[in-house]
């Protein structure tokens, strides 16, 4: 694509590299020849893939190790966050001795060391078991395709690509080499395990010291065998994997009736607890009954001397109300007497006034007539003169 963005014609693109560079130093094309230098050097992104491939297999590694931890840590979260349940009292508790307490602190990261270890054990057996089928058909599965690509590469693309066929050619042989290792080393290892639950105490005396097999009739020693303090019976000393087999059965039954016993026996104490809690509420109830009855004619008395005083008080009210009435009605009878008087006074003081404004006009028509008379006599006077 970079050939063709940088205008390369078909005849330049089918040549080899040392001739296509030469065309192109003659073009005087620079973006053809930093495409045909990158294009030269992109044999080595070829392990780019190989590195994508071992660092995911080396994370695949990491997580199936670390899931057998991470499933007992939450086992045994789960197992101590279980809903706290209130037990009774006793009368005189016992104090814990310091041994109690100490193994009761470390109970919880016992159980998660004999979760962890109870994983990691099944994640090898289970490595174990498919191991050797896996890697022999991956072996196959990497040969036939090593094989294919290495012919095909020989074949074909020897004068175009010699820096794959030379990865190839070097990958070949180190890939099949360690991968026949790999599987040898599996099998030998599932040959060692198939021997039986024993089996894997025979490397003890690398990491125990002196330790050897016990004789016939002899007791194993605590603290250097898988299973201390035992009797070895005679001609029972060497793996027997029908006792074994019975043994991990009789424990396997055993287990299962401890779970059944230990599921009844936190069945009844719950049974116990709602029978308690059932008793415990039926005696309250009857106690609240026995109750009311006791104190129902004290509460008839006190309702009836509340009645009695509710009435008193209504009839004090009532009579309250009355007087204010009476005195209110007076003082409104008192109001229209005191309104009728100053209206009486009111229409004398205008008949009065009407009266005064009568006499006043009388008398200025007095003055009047007077004084028409003393014109009169004026003239008359003057007409005699």
């Amino acid at each position: 694509r970079k050939l063709m963005r940088a205008g390369a014609d078909a005849r330049l693109r089918d040549e080899d590299g040392d001739t296509a560079l030469k065309y192109a130093e003659q073009k005087g094309n620079t973006e053809c020849i930093e495409a045909l230098l990158e294009y030269d050097g992109s044999a080595g992104v070829l392990i780019l893939p190989i590195f994508s491939l071992f660092w995911s297999a080396l994370l695949s590694v990491l997580l199936v190790l670390c899931t057998p931890l991470l499933w007992g840590v939450l086992k045994s979260a789960k197992l101590h966050l279980q809903p706290h349940r209130r037990r009774a009292a006793r009368r005189r508790p016992r104090q814990p001795t310091a041994l109690e307490v100490m193994r009761d602190a470390v109970q919880p990261y016992r159980q998660i060391l004999g979760y962890v270890s109870q994983g990691l054990r099944s994640l090898w057996c289970w490595a174990t078991a498919l191991s050797t089928w896996a890697l022999t058909a991956l072996d196959i599965v990497s040969w036939a395709l090593i094989s294919a690509t290495f012919v095909t590469i020989l074949a074909a693309k020897q004068a175009a690509y010699p820096a794959i066929s030379d990865f190839a050619s070097a990958a070949h042989p180190t890939l099949a080499i360690s991968a026949a290792g790999l599987q040898a080393v599996l099998c030998l290892w599932r040959a060692a395990a198939s021997e039986g639950p024993n089996a894997a105490s025979a490397t003890d005396h690398l990491m125990q010291g002196n330790a050897r097999e016990p004789e016939r009739g002899q007791r194993q020693r605590p603290g250097r065998q898988r299973r201390p303090e035992r009797l070895v019976a005679r001609g029972a000393a060497g793996p027997n994997r029908q006792r074994d087999d019975a043994e991990r059965a009789a424990e396997v039954e055993r287990r299962h009736e401890c779970q059944g016993l230990k599921a009844d026996l936190e069945a009844a104490e719950r049974r116990l607890v709602r029978e308690v809690r059932a008793a415990r509420e039926m005696a309250e109830r009857e106690a609240r009954a026995a109750e009311r009855e006791t104190l129902e004619p004290e509460r008839a008395a006190e309702r009836a001397r509340e009645t009695a005083e509710r009435e008193a008080i209504r009839i004090s009210q009532n009579r309250v109300l009355d007087s204010i009435r009476a005195a209110a009605a007076a003082t409104a009878e008192a109001e229209a007497q005191r309104a009728r008087e100053v209206a009486e006074r009111e229409a004398l003081e205008q008949e009065r006034a009407e009266a005064e404004a009568a006499a006043a006009a009388e008398a200025a028509a007095e003055a009047e007539e007077a004084a028409e008379r003393a014109r009169e006599e004026a003239n008359v006077i003057e007409r005699e003169r």
